[in-house]
């Protein structure tokens, strides 16, 4: 938290002399004066009324602030412990040193501001309307040439970039387009290109953010605001629950379903459910994740008197170097509800860029996220049915393969067969040669009879004898089926 001693910025210095002529009326560039004006109320500078229509007017404190340029002083009390019995007099009193309370140092108005606003040094407020100037005449230029400008940037590509900036921050390409820059393949120069912000149904975003008030919250939205569900301080909240709202009603206007994340607990107050998330947007099958998220500050960590004592006490505690302190500056988070492809969307104090105007953005990437994912999908569905074609195909491939093995099998056996039955002949030509010569009755009718058997049975080992033909079909082991489908699959294209 900022110290109320510490002085006003420039910002909140001419929203305070504002507030004291009495709200007149005047052309700001956005509602983030309102804002403004709410850390002054925390600072007791102001109150801020919505009777009626939005009204502040100036407190003491304000009025002396506006009038001396500081706070009025504080008197610190000194705590004193009460005497003790050994006391010699009885008025001995011991001081106890109060630590003073840590001032963390002011960070500038983050708020987006026109740079036509007093600064204050007439230098910076010259140069300031140079650069406007020179920022509107270079939107001109690039309108002129349709569209599409190319100028030499050596030595001039940061002040290029800041001119661009200024054009879009001061919508001075139209509410709805965006000024880019970008190399070329010609050293030393860049090119200007409008591009037109995506579509956006309902109201626009900036034009929520300037309304005085909203006549009816996003009920999703109410409800995290009824449930204090925002983390984040009080002085950005209106403006983060205006971001949501604004994001929920675009959701609805095109179709989509916003809910709010579901957070449950037992009854012994652990959670059982716990979604992340401020908001939850379902487009179509997915289900994302909206979140708001302040911005902080890295600022140098003053020691307090306890973290002193202690290092002196325990030599290994460490004094942390740094403080994050929360900012002025949001942020939109928005990414897949169950899932770690997020992408963040923040204000950019320097570039001037406000989160306001990247809403559009952020839509159309939960949109083309949603597309992507149906996309992948889609093309997994494709692959998954080549694949169950390939298989069918290799199967097809692989019982023709099959049938195939078995002929040649066949042919192999019945050539064999052949072969043999053919040495079988002539080794009984040679053996019916010896029967002849066989003196022995006895030896010879059983040799006879051999030579009978032998003959007989060579006529049942010819393939020749009955007609030939193809085997019968079996089917595939499971081993065959295996080594048949992948030899068909590797030789399929």
């Amino acid at each position: 938290m900022v110290s109320t001693a510490t002085p006003l910025n420039g910002r909140q210095r001419e929203v305070l002399d504002w507030i004291a002529d009495g709200c007149p009326p005047r052309d700001w560039p956005n509602s983030t004066y309102k804002t403004t004006a709410i850390a002054l109320q925390n600072r007791r500078l102001v109150r801020i009324t919505k009777r009626g229509g939005w009204s502040a007017v100036l407190t003491e404190t304000g009025e002396y602030y506006r009038a001396h340029g500081a706070f009025p002083a504080v008197t610190k009390q000194v705590r004193r412990r009460p005497a003790t019995a050994s006391s010699a007099d009885g008025e001995r009193q011991t001081a106890r040193a109060v630590p003073s309370p840590r001032v963390l140092p002011e960070k500038p108005d983050t708020t987006v501001v026109s740079a036509s606003v007093e600064a204050g040094d007439p230098a910076i407020e010259r140069q300031d309307n140079e650069e406007l100037a020179a920022a509107r005449q270079l939107a001109a230029d690039v309108e002129a040439a349709s569209g599409e400008l190319r100028r030499g940037a050596t030595g001039r590509k940061r002040y290029l970039s800041r001119l661009v900036d200024l054009v879009n921050a001061n919508q001075f390409a139209g509410a709805r387009r965006r000024l880019m820059v970008a190399n070329t393949d010609t050293d030393g120069e860049v090119i200007f290109t409008f591009i037109t912000a995506p579509k956006w149904l309902s109201t626009w975003p900036r034009d929520v953010a300037a309304g005085d008030r909203i006549p009816r919250w996003h009920p999703v939205v109410a409800s995290v605001r009824t449930e204090k569900r925002l983390n984040c301080t009080a002085q950005v909240k209106p403006r983060a629950l205006r971001i949501l709202h604004t994001f929920g009603t675009e959701a609805d206007a095109r179709g989509h379903r916003t809910v709010l994340p579901r957070r449950e607990v037992d009854r012994h107050g652990y959670q059982r459910t716990y979604e992340h998330g401020d908001l939850k947007i379902t487009i179509r099958d997915y289900c994302y994740s909206v979140s708001v998220i302040q911005q902080h500050d890295r600022v140098a960590h003053v020691p307090t008197l306890k973290e002193i004592e202690e290092q002196k006490r325990y030599s290994w505690n460490r004094i942390p170097k740094w403080d994050s302190v929360p900012n002025d500056e949001l942020g939109i988070s928005v990414g897949l509800l169950e899932g770690r492809d997020f992408q963040q969307f923040n204000d950019n104090s320097k570039r001037r860029i406000v989160v306001e105007d990247l809403l559009p953005e952020a839509m159309q990437w939960l949109e083309q996220d949603a597309d992507r994912r149906d996309a992948a999908k889609e093309a997994a569905r494709l692959r998954q049915i080549a694949e169950a074609e390939r298989q069918r195909e290799a199967a097809r491939l692989a019982e023709i393969q099959h049938k195939e093995n078995l002929k040649a099998e066949e042919l192999r056996k019945q050539a064999s067969q052949w072969a043999e039955v053919g040495a079988i002949r002539r080794y009984l030509v040679a053996m019916a040669a010896r029967v002849q010569v066989i003196q022995d009755e006895e030896q010879r009718t059983a040799a006879i009879e051999w030579l009978e058997w032998c003959r007989a049975h060579v006529e049942r080992l010819d393939p020749l004898t009955g007609v030939p033909g193809p085997p019968r079909n079996r089917y595939m082991t499971w081993e065959e089926r295996m080594d048949l489908t992948n030899a068909a699959r590797n030789s399929m294209p």
